[in-house]
């Protein structure tokens, strides 16, 4: 839909979709190795998708970001510290994507804050999106593990799905917004 709609054809967004279908392959299978490996192509993804929200935006003003990511961070570091097991080898990898998706965020809500237009709107609205799917994959694979699969998968993937149709009608108004 991208290639068809966008008149600029961003190399990044193209990357970004390439990535994201290798991380939900990679979350198929119900293993901690498969679900390391996920995380670390979707820590590269998140650092790209900031990259290219920065790009786009062209954020100028770094305090409201900092201040609109702390609640973030607070809520999913809680999470973090509070879960009975995580396993070593993603300890690192999974700091680091609670750190991205509340950068993500807190870049998306005070874009929406500072500067209220449909692309900040669709910004916002695909960042809440991404925060509730990492919400429900963490409950999922730590809290609840096999326990809701027949409820938190098909969240997960009907989330995941909104989240990035969203991040692509962003992305979409955003090069038309900055042709102009």
């Amino acid at each position: 839909m991208y290639i068809e709609e966008s008149e600029k054809k961003n190399v990044v967004y193209i990357v970004l979709m390439f990535l994201s279908l290798v991380t939900n392959l990679l979350f198929i299978p119900n293993t901690f190795e498969s679900l390391f490996y996920a995380l670390v192509v979707f820590t590269i993804h998140r650092i790209l998708v900031i990259f290219l929200i920065i790009r786009l935006n062209q954020i100028k003003d770094y305090i409201p970001v900092v201040i609109a990511t702390a609640p973030f961070l607070i809520v999913f570091f809680y999470l973090y510290f509070e879960t009975p097991e995580l396993p070593e080898s993603s300890l690192i990898i999974l700091i680091l994507q609670n750190i991205l998706i509340s950068v993500f965020a807190g870049i998306s809500l005070s874009d929406y804050v500072m500067n209220d237009n449909k692309q900040n709107s669709i910004l916002l609205i695909s960042a809440m999106l991404f925060v509730m799917l990492q919400f429900s994959i963490f409950v999922e694979k730590y809290y609840l593990n096999n326990e809701y699969d027949s409820i938190l998968r098909p969240l997960s993937m009907t989330l995941n799905g909104m989240a990035f149709y969203s991040f692509y009608r962003y992305v979409i108004e955003a090069e038309k917004l900055n042709e102009d």
